[in-house]
């Protein structure tokens, strides 16, 4: 940490690292910030522009002000690598758009792979492999951002035997190859979201022997996806997910259950309308 660290820095475009890092001053790289500023503390990007590739390695936020654009390229690195946390670390990204725009294979827009505690809020993600890209335990939250053209839109899942919960929320997941996979030890809730015109719109399933997969997904809507809802296991992991108030139309396959798959609905989803509706079978459940 500098010898200077500050609780809130600024960065903009037209900024200089040689500054203070102030509001007046402020530095122009967000890694000098990043470097600059407290654990815990706030890198605030103030002017809009295009700005550097991220590696996070200690509990801060990063976020750009109201209005400001702060926009990073995700062609041969991560947009934001978050390295070398822990259970109780937190980071929080807010308000950055990321791109691929001739991304190499395995780019992700944000790749956590260690902070217990992800908080992703307002980001607009798009031409990566993997938008977003969590494997850590822990908490998640994903608020207002949208992920398009990906391989995986937002992937949710822990190897170790550790329960990774998340929720995506208020969120748009658009022509990706899978909008949305919850994978191994994943307990995710889906709400208030939009899925539209992904191969998969949301995919619950777990690859690890004896260990399952398990989603909530309420108030959203699946639009001309190939598939909008699977359920399924492989390797001798299982998948789960409960429906509740969803728009399930206009897809070539609503929901697909597998053999190691369970759905449970609460019989209050509009499911009507794709060439095929349900493949396999729900298990009706109610309200208590």
């Amino acid at each position: 940490m500098s010898a200077n660290a500050a609780p809130r820095v600024f960065v903009a475009a037209s900024g200089n690292d040689g500054n203070n890092c102030s509001s007046l001053a402020p530095c122009k790289t967000i890694m000098h910030a990043l470097n600059v500023v407290d654990t815990k503390g706030e890198v605030v990007i103030s002017e809009s522009g295009e700005y550097d590739n991220i590696i996070i390695t200690k509990s801060v936020t990063v976020a750009a002000a109201p209005g400001i654009y702060a926009g990073i390229t995700a062609n041969t690195q991560d947009g934001v690598n978050i390295l070398r946390l822990w259970i109780d670390d937190i980071v929080v990204l807010r308000n950055l758009t990321i791109k691929g725009t001739a991304a190499i294979p395995e780019i992700s827009g944000i790749n956590n792979s260690t902070a217990g505690n992800l908080f992703i809020d307002g980001c607009n993600i798009s031409g990566v492999t993997y938008g977003i890209w969590n494997s850590a335990p822990g908490k998640t939250t994903v608020h207002d951002t949208t992920v398009r053209n990906c391989q995986i839109g937002i992937n949710i899942s822990s190897p170790v035997g550790v329960i990774n919960w998340a929720v995506v929320d208020n969120s748009r997941a658009e022509r990706n190859n899978t909008g949305i996979t919850i994978g191994s030890n994943a307990r995710v809730t889906v709400h208030n979201s939009i899925l539209f015109a992904n191969s998969t719109g949301v995919r619950v399933s777990s690859i690890l022997q004896g260990i399952q997969a398990e989603a909530n997904i309420e108030s959203s809507v699946f639009h001309v996806n190939g598939i909008a809802v699977t359920v399924v296991g492989s390797a001798g992991g299982t998948g789960l997910a409960r429906l509740s108030k969803n728009t399930i139309s206009k897809n070539l396959t609503g929901v697909n259950v597998g053999v190691t798959g369970t759905v449970y609905s609460f019989q209050d989803n509009f499911i009507a309308g794709n060439d095929v509706d349900i493949a396999g079978s729900l298990t009706p459940i109610s309200h208590n």
